[in-house]
């Protein structure tokens, strides 16, 4: 089974539990959850499916179980693996010791939508 990362704007300590967190994932039916308390992100394994209905699996879960949507991006690990070995920032001649963003077009879209539901709460 496919190992997946979800990536969750939002999140702390201070407004969410990493139990409760997992709890809502288990719930969603994936397995082998694991929270990253100083994120707040999610390791999972899941069925093969699409990013997007993981991402709103993910979502629905969050709402009924935790009465919130955080904003997520979910991504195969091993699509992660492969973009670190690509190091995209090689050309830049980047400091190993420097802290590399990278932005998803699909945490815009996340954004706007999850504002949209969470609005007036």
């Amino acid at each position: 089974m496919p190992r997946y990362a979800a990536f969750l704007r939002g999140v702390m300590p201070m407004n969410c539990k990493m139990p409760a967190l997992k709890a809502a994932f288990e719930a969603a039916g994936f397995t082998d959850v694991k929270t990253v308390l100083g994120s707040g992100n999610v390791v999972f394994d899941a069925r093969s499916t699409s990013e997007e209905a993981l991402q709103l699996k993910a979502e629905a879960a969050m709402q009924e179980h935790l009465g919130r949507v955080f904003p997520a991006i979910v991504r195969p690990v091993e699509q992660l693996r492969k973009l670190l070995e690509t190091d995209p920032y090689r050309a830049f001649k980047v400091s190993p010791k420097a802290k590399r963003i990278s932005e998803d077009q699909a945490a815009r879209r996340n954004a706007r939508r999850a504002h949209s539901r969470n609005k007036g709460r």
